[in-house]
């Protein structure tokens, strides 16, 4: 079910526009020569790690993929399982400090991320891709969400 499918087309090869992204692989005008993630997510925390807590959802419109628990490492997935959230924890066991999650989303399109922890806010955020026509199509980009503490939450009302 990975959307390895969504090997992006390679440029052209016309050097006159400018469709340089921050997510290219290396091809010209930053269009990826290979498959790549659509996005690659970094999830902080205030204070430094990651709640070990951290659980993570995707939507996007093929489907809702299975939920990511940082705690729980029957949830962590790969490539070569069909996964199309994978999320760069190493090893087998739960990190126990962690400065940041770093996980590619192999999805087409808009995608719906929801993140949240025990004591965290529950966040949701919607993310589309660049689009570059030099690339014919969207290209890879890194993106970000902050967890936010509940007591935190409040605080600039």
């Amino acid at each position: 079910m990975a959307v390895l499918g969504l090997a992006f087309a390679a440029c052209d090869g016309d050097s006159s526009g400018s469709g340089a992204s921050s997510g290219g692989q290396g091809g010209e005008g930053g269009c990826p020569l290979a498959p790549a993630p659509l996005f690659t997510l970094t999830v902080t925390a205030p204070g430094g790690s990651v709640p070990p807590d951290t659980h993570l959802v995707v939507r996007w419109s093929a489907a809702e993929e299975p939920l990511f628990a940082l705690d729980d490492p029957s949830t962590w997935k790969s490539l070569d399982e069909g996964a199309n959230v994978v999320c760069n924890v190493g090893g087998s066991a739960p990190p126990e400090e962690l400065d940041a999650l770093v996980c590619e989303l192999w999805t087409s399109g808009a995608t719906e991320i929801e993140i949240g922890a025990d004591h965290y806010v529950t966040q949701r955020e919607t993310f589309t891709p660049p689009q570059s026509d030099l690339c014919e199509g969207p290209v890879p980009s890194a993106i970000a969400m902050a967890l936010v503490r509940e007591d935190d939450a409040g605080s600039s009302e």
